[in-house]
C-alpha cells in the first residue's frame, strides 16, 4: 500500500529536498530511532506530567517519522494520526503500526478539518521548516478548544523557548541529558539537510538530546 498523499501535486523547493533526503536515508537504514529506551521513558513521563491526559485523546503527531513517537502517547489515545513529509518514513510507520493512521503531508499545508484534535504535537520537526510559524498555525487550526499543543525539540539549540509564549504552543518537552539512539549515531542521519539560498547544506554534527 502507498501512504495517502495530501495533494496530487508533489513537493517542491526545500520541501522536496527534505523529502528526498529522508526518503533516501530510510531506504538505506529501514528505520529511524532517535533515542535510547531511557530517553523515550523520560519523554513519556514528561508528557504525562505536562499534558496531564485525563481521557482518551485524539492526537495529531506532525513530524511522526517512522512512528517511534507513538510509544509516548499510545496508552492515552483513542485516535492517533501521524503526519510526515517523507514517503518512506510514512510507509515504515504504516507497516510497523497498521492500526493507526499515517499520512504523507507538508506540515504547513496539512489536510483535515478545524478543531479536530485534543492534542497536537510537533515531533522534532520545527527546525526543518523555514516558515515554522505557518506550521504552528496549522497546529492551532487543528486543535479544538482546550487542546494541548506542544513540541519535542530534538536539540537544545532547536528549543523554541520564548516562542511558546506567542500563543502558538502550550509547552515544550524539556531537554535534558543526551540518550542517543543507534540511528542518530550514523553519520548520514546526524548531518540533517537544511536549506539555505535554495541549496541543501549539512548541519553541524551536534548530538541529539532530550
Amino acid at each position: 500500500d502507498n501512504p495517502p498523499v495530501a495533494a496530487a501535486r508533489g513537493p517542491s523547493g526545500h520541501v522536496a529536498i527534505e523529502a528526498a533526503y529522508f526518503d533516501a536515508a530510510m531506504s538505506q537504514q529501514g528505520d529511524f530511532n532517535p533515542f535510547t529506551p531511557v530517553g523515550w521513558k523520560r519523554l513519556a513521563d514528561t508528557f504525562v506530567h505536562m499534558a496531564k491526559p485525563e481521557h482518551e485523546l485524539q492526537l495529531l503527531d506532525i513530524g511522526c517519522g517512522t512512528g517511534r513517537s507513538l510509544q509516548l502517547y499510545e496508552p492515552y489515545v483513542k485516535e492517533f494520526i501521524g503526519v510526515d513529509l517523507s514517503f518512506e518514513m510514512v510507509r515504515i510507520a504504516r507497516n510497523n503500526f497498521p492500526k493507526h493512521d499515517w499520512v504523507r503531508a507538508d506540515a504547513c499545508v496539512c489536510p483535515g478539518a478545524d478543531g479536530t484534535f485534543d492534542a497536537v504535537c510537533f515531533s522534532a520537526v520545527l527546525h526543518h521548516i523555514p516558515n515554522y510559524r505557518i506550521a504552528l498555525r496549522e497546529g492551532r487550526r487543528f486543535a479544538r478548544f482546550g487542546a494541548r499543543r506542544f513540541a519535542l525539540p530534538v536539540q537544545l539549540k532547536h528549543a523554541l523557548r520564548n516562542r511558546s509564549a506567542a500563543g502558538l504552543l502550550d509547552f515544550e518537552i524539556p531537554v535534558a541529558q543526551p540518550h542517543v539512539g543507534p540511528h542518530v549515531a550514523l553519520d548520514a542521519v546526524l548531518r540533517l539537510v537544511h536549506v539555505e539560498a535554495g541549496r541543501p547544506h549539512r548541519d553541524r554534527q551536534d548530538r541529539r538530546v532530550i
